[in-house]
């Protein structure tokens, strides 16, 4: 069904190959890692949506692999899919909202996600294969735009996303960044900017790590800041392949989060995004982003003028990496 959907508009020349593998499919949506649902017109498909698992919140969704048959375009098929997805995701009470990913170099598709009510709240960098961005026109940049509607607002007008009992611990020179962000996501929980570091209080780190060889970009994820943080860091570096860009996502429910993401900045990273409800326990995380030569940047181009305030901030930190001393 998934393979047919993605074959009636690329072919065999998706870039994702495991979209033809049945037997990935079958596990994954087993596994409960993906809900595909498909519009059909007799035996043709004409359109595909499907709900993914894409943090370790198993309760976070994504809408994801959506794609409509070039005959019924227009229709407002891929906006049903949205609106019946959400609703199927809404009935799961701990789902605090519903992600969508579009290419930052794509303004349409960014201009389709605001209208759907998702909030912008930064960018993953290096985030598609190669052969997307070669082939698809995602113009030279590997970015997606991270965008969130938080399922509170499907309830009334106004009414914030479900909290969880959890602060929201940021180094006081990106209050003026995130406050908004967090805003427009309707996110629950209160912000605290810090001016003075906070030692970790435990001494590991909580870590997992996971490498996508196709957009040449391993992440490492830190549940919990321990006082070895920068050695897994370190360790985490010295892993990665030629030509790999790191991706680091820190817990911001935990004091010591500020100063993690200022010694995260002295080894050249950017906080690129605030990914919300991204962990198991539903703290939110912030991206950080560090890779030798271009980052694409200058092939972004955003739609909302959050998502150019986000843009700002990241081109500005990555000047500052770039000036001697």
């Amino acid at each position: 069904m998934v393979a047919d959907a993605v074959r009636g508009v690329y072919g065999e020349s998706y870039f994702n190959r495991r979209v033809y593998d049945q037997g990935w499919l079958a596990s994954e949506i087993e596994a409960g890692r993906m809900a595909p649902v498909v519009v059909r017109d007799g035996r043709t498909i004409a359109g595909h949506l499907a709900l993914l698992r894409p943090a370790p919140n198993p309760h976070l969704v994504e809408l994801g692999l959506g794609v409509v048959h070039p005959a019924y375009r227009k229709r407002g098929i891929l906006a049903f899919l949205t609106r019946l997805l959400t609703a199927a995701a809404a009935e799961d009470a701990r789902c605090p909202g519903v992600l969508v990913m579009p290419v930052a170099a794509h303004r349409i598709t960014q201009r389709v996600a605001a209208r759907q009510g998702h909030a912008d709240t930064g960018f993953l960098l290096s985030y598609l294969p190669g052969a997307m961005v070669e082939r698809y026109g995602a113009a030279r940049s590997g970015a997606v735009l991270l965008a969130f509607r938080a399922l509170g607002a499907l309830k009334a007008e106004g009414e914030t996303g479900r909290a969880t009992g959890r602060s929201l611990h940021i180094p006081a020179e990106d209050g003026g960044w995130i406050a908004p962000v967090r805003a427009a996501a309707r996110l629950a929980e209160p912000l605290i900017a810090h001016r003075e570091d906070a030692a970790p209080a435990r001494p590991s780190s909580a870590i997992s790590e996971s490498v996508n060889p196709a957009s040449r970009r391993a992440r490492l994820s830190v549940a919990a800041i321990g006082q070895d943080l920068d050695a897994c860091v370190a360790r985490f570096e010295r892993g990665l392949g030629p030509g790999f860009g790191a991706e680091a996502i820190l817990a911001l429910d935990d004091p010591a989060a500020p100063r993690a993401i200022r010694r995260l900045r002295r080894r050249g990273y950017a906080m690129t995004a605030l990914f919300p409800h991204y962990f198991a326990n539903g703290a939110h995380g912030a991206v950080m982003f560090s890779a030798a030569g271009d980052w694409g940047l200058g092939a972004i181009d955003p739609y909302s003028e959050t998502a150019t305030a986000i843009l700002a901030q990241v081109r500005a930190a990555r000047e500052r990496e770039l000036v001697p001393g």
